[in-house]
């Protein structure tokens, strides 16, 4: 019996003699890796529907005849035709870095059907220091595609409908620097070229994520009240920067300026409409190279955006509520917050209880 495509044949090969009044034939099939397996079945279709169930993903058009195409290209169709339209710029932005950052380079450059359980798993594997929800994404998005691609007759088998992976929770925690650090990188900002610093002091004193701080105008700051009012981000498609909402409702929000900052904007050429950009946000290459040479003048004791923005946030916890905290780093859901952020309040507890004591003496 012959594949849809034409890629394996089933001959008979064996009688498998049981205690069933109809005898089960064993067919003999070659593997796209060489492999030979021999599903079974009392009649031929039902040797073919059992090797359909095990093995058909690595098979194309074994619905329609179809060719699968490569991952990336499905799944760019996917994303332009039924994902972008119907979900907000900065959802459609984060789906897009999802894409980019983690499945692509793992399963972009395969073929859709030749994807297999193994394929999917090293995936998970290889990124175990991702946070969970950020593999809850990853799982999600190809969910879809495999769905989609079972619909469209491509595969056989949706390989993501299945309980067998394992995701792992070992993810460590990002540290935020210790106060000394973040002292050390400020003794030496001065080292550096002045949009280096700008770009350095921007993430260290304002707790925003990279993308808000790379869409930041001069507009947004507002000097007499001391605030500077988030409502953008820049994100990245290729090289050139997408302008879009920041990463959630929460997202669109006041922050404090701060001292330090506020100097370094105020005697800081405005030479356009964004602050590290003049009349546009910086390209993606001048940003990443902007760290490296940072990276490479001052000692940023490991640190990365992401880590300078948990350094804000684990500083600023003893000195503001979890509410206010919960504002200003825009977080949608304050178990965010909590969950990050409660073990910095400990003292603050500790504290009080002589302060409680005296109020409440008998």
């Amino acid at each position: 019996m012959n594949l849809d495509n034409g890629k394996a044949s089933m001959s008979d090969y064996a009688m498998d003699e049981g205690d069933n009044d109809m005898a089960r034939k064993n067919y003999c099939v070659t593997l796209p890796n060489g492999a030979k397996v021999w599903p079974s079945g009392n009649t031929v279709s039902d040797a073919f529907n059992n090797f359909a169930e095990n093995y058909g993903h690595m098979y194309s058009g074994n619905k329609t005849g179809k060719k699968a195409p490569l991952l990336i290209e499905y799944a760019e169709r996917w994303f332009e035709l039924y994902h972008k339209p119907k979900v907000k710029a900065s959802t459609a932005n984060n789906t897009r870095i999802v894409l980019e950052k983690h499945i692509y380079p793992a399963l972009g450059r395969m073929f859709m059907d030749e994807i297999t359980f193994d394929d999917v798993q090293k995936l998970f594997n290889d990124t175990m220091h991702l946070a969970e929800s950020t593999h809850e994404k990853i799982k999600i998005y190809l969910g879809k595609l495999f769905r989609n691609a079972e619909e469209d007759g491509l595969i056989v088998k949706n390989i993501m409908d299945s309980d067998r992976y394992v995701i792992s929770n070992k993810k460590q925690p990002r540290k935020a620097l210790t106060h000394s650090d973040e002292e050390d990188i400020i003794r030496n900002m001065s080292k550096l070229k002045p949009r280096d610093q700008m770009y350095l002091s921007l993430l260290l004193y304002t707790g925003l994520r990279r993308s808000e701080a790379l869409g930041l105008r001069w507009a947004d700051v507002d000097f007499d009240k001391g605030l500077i009012y988030i409502s953008r981000a820049a994100t990245y498609n290729g090289n050139q920067p997408n302008l879009g909402d920041p990463k959630s409702e929460a997202g669109f929000r006041m922050i404090p300026l701060l001292q330090p900052l506020r100097k370094m904007l105020e005697a800081y050429p405005r030479t356009g409409a964004y602050i590290m950009g003049g009349n546009k946000p910086l390209t993606q290459q001048t940003v990443k190279c902007m760290w490296e040479r940072i990276s490479r003048t001052i000692d940023v004791h490991k640190a990365t955006p992401h880590v300078l923005r948990h350094t804000y946030a684990t500083l600023a916890a003893p000195h503001l509520d979890v509410k206010t905290l919960q504002t200003v780093m825009g977080h949608s859901d304050i178990q965010t917050t909590m969950n990050r952020y409660t073990h910095s309040q400990e003292r603050n507890i500790i504290q009080a209880v002589s302060m409680l004591s005296d109020v409440f003496r008998a």
